[in-house]
């Protein structure tokens, strides 16, 4: 690339080269903005470098709605257009690595993205999510499971929640076993049976925290930027990605 200054010490002037078809495109979209081939590559060049941080976050937000979409769609496909999807899913995370500045963010078809208050929390797909009502109402999730999950053939349960920093209330903790066993009663078996539970008339269990087992696993799952963490360090994938809105 050459390059020689055109404005004093103000500017330099860059030679790129396009491949196959690109130049045409860019006179094309140029022609449209009523604008010079170079000053469209300068306006674009300008706008990227100057891009405000949140509005980068908010733009890999949407994107990441798109794959969401896509890897949906994929799995009713027919092979053409499940190659079509592919090859636009591809396109998308391209985008999104460039507006996290670099960074790989790598993403498998066995991932759901569910819009929450501020964000899009990001699960793997066999997460259950026990109060998916709330998901507009709160900015934060935890999770719930035992140790060794996967061997012993626990679910990983998720409950939408306010902040709380990693410190959870009794009154939390109690309330989150309630919703799991509700939807999984063979989380029972997880408890301490040699502890003594106590019902109340409605034949509910009222001290399910004094009978957990000390396996079972209470975590806040992680909020991401973009600019400082690795997507793909994030436990199971799982993370929350902030809209900034």
């Amino acid at each position: 690339m050459g390059r020689k200054n055109i404005y004093g010490g103000n500017a330099k002037r860059f030679s790129i080269i396009l491949r196959k078809g690109e130049k045409e495109s860019l006179m094309e979209h140029s022609d449209k903005m009523g604008m010079s081939c170079g000053a469209f590559a300068n306006e674009i060049i300008s706008l990227y470098v100057n891009m405000p941080p949140e509005v980068k976050q908010g733009l890999v937000y949407y994107l990441l709605g798109n794959v969401d979409k896509n890897n949906k769609a994929i799995r009713e496909a027919d092979l053409l257009s499940s190659e079509h999807i592919k090859e636009e899913t591809g396109y998308l995370m391209r985008l999104i690595k460039l507006l996290s500045d670099g960074k790989n963010f790598t993403l498998d078809f066995g991932m759901k993205y569910i819009s929450l208050k501020g964000g899009i929390l990001i699960i793997p797909e066999d997460w259950i999510v026990v109060n998916p009502e709330d998901a507009g109402k709160f900015g934060f999730a935890s999770l719930l499971t035992v140790s060794q999950h996967e061997k012993r053939g626990v679910p990983v349960f998720v409950r939408f929640n306010d902040e709380m920093d990693g410190r959870f209330p009794d009154t939390f903790n109690e309330e989150f076993i309630r919703m799991c066993i509700d939807l999984y009663p063979d989380l029972k078996n997880e408890f301490n049976t040699s502890s003594k539970r106590d019902f109340d008339m409605e034949g509910n269990c009222v001290n399910y925290y004094d009978c957990i087992n000390d396996e079972l696993i209470i975590l806040a799952i992680d909020t991401y930027d973009s600019f400082i963490d690795d997507f793909n360090n994030a436990p199971y994938g799982a993370m929350i990605v902030r809209n900034n809105e």
